[in-house]
């Protein structure tokens, strides 16, 4: 999240910037087009008038040919210069649907110029007064205050001013374009303010490099700028590309210095952002009084904050912002300093919570709406690990929902949803936490597509239908994903979870240890905990008991973590279970865990049943089983129903009907099982009915899932097989 309002690079003052236009051979491309659509449209309506339509098919679709083109005409000129083949591509892409035969017709004329002598480009330009520009023409094909109109009109004034050589030139820089050879620019370029001073024009033979105009440059930074915030602007690489282009024609352009630092923090080149800043505010420097100065020393903690976040640069961090605050005082900036607070609870520990609260009150004195969402969402995480109450959690959410919508802040609105779902997660209430998933991904995937909350999103979508055994569903909303935001590391993480399971389930243990592999580059803590898991299921609860203690370690004091790694330990040492789940299942409440502590009740009823306390287990599994039937895993689910079903067996009242419902229920489990394709749990749980069918006469039942059991182990080899460990399920 950036705490930083959207009105911090607001900068008082403006810097003298050249308007420079240049005529290349894009320009006249652009221009021929242009003429090949009128006489087109002009046929078409003298035809008309003589009841002789060029267009005999597809009439009714002519509106469509006007709208596409008109659209087409704009991104051309609105574009910086393509090359030819680049601009053959769009014209050929199917995007715009144009006049039947106008692109043959385009490259045809493209040809007829190139066969001419230097006269045929004067001719074209000269043409230009020929299309009908009167503004009350009722056959006007362009009216002349139209973008087209300004357009024509911008070439025709600024070629009217070239030297004949630097029409030669121009000539010969056309052949060069559309026969793909690199060309040669003259001297082209000229400032609009020094029309009609020929003196003022140019005189160097080296041409520009980026040919872009004022109004493209500002255009396309403006949207690049845009589209980082929503996910949808250009690869890293292509634009820091374009950039480049950019600055080597326009050093003083400040503005791209600040677009290739936002392009930089996305593809975390972390020493480029520093860089770019510097630069940024190097060019601001002579208009720039110390409220900016002082912001820009905010975002360069940020950026430092950032790179503590990868490089351990916390120091570095804090003595941006100490700065940041001295000119704040000096200033008398209150609003800067309550960015300056926003970043000092971001980057401390020591009293996070009053100074949260300090920061968000003050905010909202001050009506800095951003700030005081941003301090409300917070809050919220701040609460909810220190054990505060889930509806006084969800209670802050909701107030900076709020704020969010009363002033559009899109982005805070899509983080509020991505806290919503990572905390409903947290508590364990997995359907909740995929709802407001859901919710972030239909409400605000127009305004935050590929951003990192919606990235999260998808994670949590995948990992549901990873639960519930729907694989197939998990491996399309992954791709998915990574077609919206492909450099994002949450994909490594949601794959290899997938992978994990589906492979756990089906017992390739192999596989399930490349995935484990591959989880520990993104999480170390995850991969050393299903790495204890993969370890307990194969029999080996050494190598499980050492994951787990590893993962203890590692894991914070009060966190969902360190619950993972307590009952990961109280599952491969069965000697100190008790010690292990008991304190887990302390954090669990205190912090509102309720899965986890559901999981652990279950577990400590399975102990109980071992150590022959039947009666007590009962209890136990009974308190718990409700919470994982409405919220748990498919898997914890059909483990509960067996656990439930040894403790209906062990405390029978009445034996056939008792163990009659043991059955049924284990056929529950047995359906879950065979869903998620956990063929090793699902042998024991057909394996077990067989046994209690045959304790009560069922021969029958007895034969039937003794068949299906035979099935299965001759179709799913397991090491396991209740026939060579025994019959203890």
């Amino acid at each position: 999240m950036d705490p930083i309002n959207n009105d911090v690079w607001n900068i008082r003052g403006s810097l003298k910037n050249t308007m420079l236009e240049y005529v290349t051979p894009y320009k006249i491309c652009i221009v021929i087009l242009l003429q090949e659509m009128c006489l087109l449209k002009s046929n078409t309506w003298r035809n008309f008038h003589f009841r002789q339509p060029v267009f005999m098919d597809e009439e009714e679709s002519k509106p469509i040919y006007r709208r596409d083109f008109c659209m087409l005409a704009l991104h051309l000129i609105q574009s910086p210069d393509m090359e030819y083949e680049e601009f053959l591509a769009v014209l050929n892409s199917g995007k715009y649907k144009l006049y039947p035969d106008l692109v043959d017709h385009f490259k045809k004329e493209i040809q007829n110029l190139l066969k001419r002598d230097v006269g045929s480009i004067m001719d074209v330009l000269n043409n230009i007064d020929r299309i009908s520009l009167e503004q009350n023409s009722y056959d006007a094909l362009i009216k002349p205050s139209s973008k087209l109109g300004l357009f024509l009109r911008r070439v025709r004034l600024f070629f009217d001013k070239l030297y004949f050589s630097q029409t030669i030139a121009m000539h010969k820089a056309l052949h060069a374009y559309v026969h793909a050879s690199k060309p040669t620019f003259p001297a082209m370029d000229m400032e609009l303010s020094s029309i009609g001073d020929e003196s003022e024009i140019k005189a160097s033979h080296e041409g520009p490099v980026g040919l872009w105009s004022k109004r493209q440059l500002e255009l396309f930074l403006g949207e690049q700028a845009k589209l980082i915030q929503t996910g949808d602007a250009l690869s890293p690489p292509q634009l820091q590309a374009k950039i480049h282009d950019v600055l080597t024609g326009n050093p003083d352009h400040v503005e791209a210095h600040f677009v290739s630092y936002m392009n930089c923090l996305r593809s975390r080149e972390f020493c480029g952002a520093q860089e770019s800043l510097y630069h940024y505010f190097d060019r601001r420097n002579p208009q720039c009084d110390e409220e900016t100065k002082c912001r820009g020393l905010c975002y360069a903690a940020l950026n430092l904050s950032i790179l503590h976040s990868s490089f351990n640069h916390k120091e570095e961090a804090m003595f941006a912002l100490k700065e940041a605050i001295t000119l704040a005082h000096e200033s008398n900036d209150n609003v800067c300093l309550q960015h300056t607070q926003a970043w000092m609870y971001k980057l401390t520990n020591d009293q996070k919570g009053m100074l949260i609260d300090r920061s968000r009150v003050k905010c909202e004195d001050l009506n800095l709406n951003y700030l005081y969402s941003f301090g409300l969402q917070a809050y919220a995480e701040h609460a909810a690990k220190n054990s505060d109450l889930p509806a006084k959690v969800f209670g802050l959410l909701s107030k900076s929902d709020v704020v969010n919508c009363q002033h559009s802040l899109l982005d805070l609105l899509c983080t509020g949803h991505a806290m919503r779902a990572a905390l409903w997660a947290m508590y364990g209430r997995s359907e909740l936490a995929c709802l407001s998933a859901q919710l972030l991904l239909h409400g605000q995937a127009s305004s935050a597509n590929g951003t990192e909350p919606v990235v999260i999103a998808v994670s949590n979508i995948a990992l549901y239908f990873t639960i519930q055994g729907e694989y197939g569903l998990a491996w399309a909303v992954i791709n998915h994903g990574k077609e919206r935001a492909p450099d994002s590391k949450w994909w490594v993480w949601s794959e290899s979870v997938l992978c994990f399971t589906e492979s756990l389930h089906r017992g390739l243990w192999g596989l399930a240890k490349e995935a484990v592999d591959r989880l520990a580059a993104v999480d170390p803590i995850e991969a050393l905990l299903r790495e204890s898991e993969l370890c307990f299921a194969r029999g080996d609860r050494e190598g499980a008991e050492r994951a787990g203690r590893v993962a203890l370690e590692k894991s914070s004091d009060l966190s969902v973590m360190k619950v993972r790694a307590l009952y990961a330990l109280a599952r491969a040492l069965p000697r100190s279970a008790v010690l292990s789940l008991t304190d887990a299942y302390h954090i669990a409440t205190h912090f509102y865990v309720d899965y986890w502590a559901a999981l652990i009740a279950l577990e400590m009823g399975n102990i109980q049943l071992e150590m022959g306390l039947p009666q007590q287990a009962v209890k136990t599994v009974e308190g718990a089983l409700l919470r994982v039937l409405a919220h748990g895993s498919w898997s914890d689910i059909s483990d509960g129903l067996v656990l439930y079903a040894k403790c209906r067996v062990a405390t029978y009242k009445n034996k056939h009907t008792d163990i009659s419902e043991a059955i049924r229920l284990l056929s529950k489990a047995a359906t879950l099982a065979r869903h998620i394709e956990a063929y090793s749990k699902l042998k024991k749980i057909v394996y077990l009915q067989a046994l209690l069918a045959h304790s009560i006469g069922m021969c029958a039942e007895r034969n039937k899932f003794a068949y299906e059991f035979r099935l299965l182990d001759e179709e799913y080899r397991t090491d396991d097989s209740p026939l060579y460990a025994g019959h203890g399920c």
